[in-house]
């Protein structure tokens, strides 16, 4: 079994969320709000992201 890492989400110097990439993935908290946010945004065409791809 591998390791798993523990993330630890912040909001304002507050600690609102902790867990693996997984469980956070699968609750609906701010990591999975902003998860979101992010792949959106790397799928568009013409998105910065998707220019430091290729």
């Amino acid at each position: 079994m591998g390791v798993r890492h523990q993330i630890v989400v912040m909001d304002d110097g507050v600690v609102v969320e902790t867990g693996t990439l997984d469980q956070l993935l699968q609750r609906d908290g701010l990591y999975q709000r902003l998860w979101e946010l992010q792949q959106s945004e790397e799928s568009e065409p013409g998105s910065a992201a998707s220019h430091n791809n290729k």
